[in-house]
């Protein structure tokens, strides 16, 4: 949590910790817009891992990127609902090691956007 303020400017109000989303990130108007799987450090991610935190994205609309990490490597989901159906427009992935990529890929954290 204390990253999510510090670094990106979210309000306490606005991070929902839950049982099937690991983090939801609230918009202004109190919409999920970024979603976040965590997962222990250094774990590497199971087909099963990867198939239920995609499986659950169609549950909000609202939803404009999706995150799965384990502190170090990130998988981020760049998503849009057109049609009310969840699509998947961008896929990318960063390292901590990585700080220029890294940057790019967190860059939709930051809580003044929503």
């Amino acid at each position: 949590m204390d990253v999510l303020q510090t670094c990106f400017g979210w309000p306490p109000e606005r991070v929902v910790f839950g049982e099937i989303y690991d983090l939801l990130l609230l918009s202004r108007t109190m919409q999920p817009v970024v979603t976040i799987e965590t997962k222990i450090p250094r774990h590497r991610p199971t087909a099963a891992d990867v198939a239920a935190f995609n499986g659950r994205l169609h549950h909000y609309s609202t939803l404009q990127w999706a995150y799965f990490t384990d502190g170090y490597a990130w998988h981020r989901l760049q998503l849009a609902a057109p049609d009310g159906l969840q699509i998947v427009l961008n896929e990318d992935r960063a390292r901590l090691d990585e700080p220029d990529r890294f940057e790019d890929v967190v860059r939709p954290l930051q809580a003044e956007r929503y």
